[in-house]
């Protein structure tokens, strides 16, 4: 019977010893990496000053965030985005470098870590403080500083986007004109009030535009099949009969142009994560509402059935690391 059992269950048992051993393995591969990374903050912490020093070190600072994040260390992890941050700003400033890129990278992770940081408490005190709390609105705080970081992301990617266009063809101009605003030019409209009564409803609608990406448009899908056609109509009067008829794809666009579609892309993916926060927040608030209908007082607003609290879950929106990594170690390497 044992060698029955054995025979039957002894490749389950091995296949959880394997993943307890991975497990093990990968716990080690992030000391490992941790330990490195530090020793490399301590070395490009003493040349404080010199900029090629303080890029490498800001690159140090994000690989330490993204550490942080794999180990669910999200309060470290967004210390050490901000720190990144900080010195991205700085050389970026003393450079005068247009590629303002890897800011939107940094906001993307912070948001990622506000997010994170509070649907998942670190510590047995955050525990027990969160339970003390209301839920409803720890979830609603980090949603909140998630939108923020998601949003400054976006702006910082619409910039791109337009000094992306200038590059290109005039009709590429105009497509990305008539579908991404210029934030500067449309702060500075919402920074002019309104007088008396309606000053405050306009506060408001300016305070609501400071926190939302606009963009003329459907799908991102949608958004690549016109910009292809785009491409191809500004095309059609250097090219022979024959190459007319192919229709233009990725493959056929110069690097200005395959640059500025990508960076279409994340700007609308940006702005599909920032309706959905705000989606959630509304969700949320009409839940509660609910709810408070629900509670009865002596005699008054007594309903026949009991209400369910619904409590909403934390809308946890990742970004998409591959062309994040990318567009950051592009920026690292000039």
């Amino acid at each position: 019977l044992a060698e029955a059992t054995a025979s039957l269950f002894g490749g389950a048992v091995e296949s959880a010893g394997n993943d307890e051993q991975d497990a093990r393995d990968a716990a080690d591969d992030l000391e490992v990496a941790w330990e490195m990374l530090e020793l490399a903050r301590v070395i490009y912490a003493r040349y404080p000053g010199d900029l090629a020093v303080e890029t490498q070190l800001a690159r140090v600072y994000t690989r330490l965030g993204d550490l942080g994040l794999e180990s669910d260390q999200f309060e470290q992890a967004r210390a050490d985005f901000e720190k990144a941050l900080l010195l991205r700003r700085k050389v970026l400033r003393a450079t005068k470098d247009a590629d303002t890129t890897p800011l939107a990278d940094l906001y993307c992770s912070l948001a990622i870590s506000c997010v994170y940081r509070d649907s998942t408490p670190e510590t047995e005190e955050q525990k027990l403080k969160q339970q003390e709390e209301d839920g409803n609105a720890t979830a609603a705080a980090a949603n909140d500083e998630g939108l923020t970081y998601y949003v400054l992301a976006g702006r910082v990617m619409a910039e791109n986007v337009h000094r992306m266009a200038v590059k290109c063809a005039q009709p590429l101009q105009e497509f990305v004109a008539v579908r991404i605003p210029k934030y500067a030019e449309a702060d500075d409209a919402d920074a002019s009030t309104a007088k008396g009564k309606g000053k405050r409803k306009a506060a408001s609608a300016s305070a609501d535009a400071s926190r939302s990406l606009l963009f003329t448009g459907a799908s991102v899908d949608a958004m690549n099949e016109e910009f292809l056609a785009c491409v191809k109509r500004t095309k059609e009067d250097k090219e022979t009969s024959a190459d007319r008829e192919t229709s233009a794809d990725k493959e056929t666009l110069s690097k200005d142009e395959a640059q500025l579609l990508e960076y279409l892309e994340i700007y609308v993916e940006l702005k599909e994560k920032v309706d959905g926060i705000k989606e959630t927040a509304v969700s949320s608030k009409q839940e509660d509402t609910q709810e408070d209908k629900g509670v009865t007082t002596i005699g008054f607003g007594a309903e026949g059935g009991a209400s369910t609290p619904a409590t909403p879950a934390v809308n946890v929106l990742p970004v998409a690391k591959k062309r994040k990594t990318e567009a950051s170690d592009s920026a690292d390497n000039k």
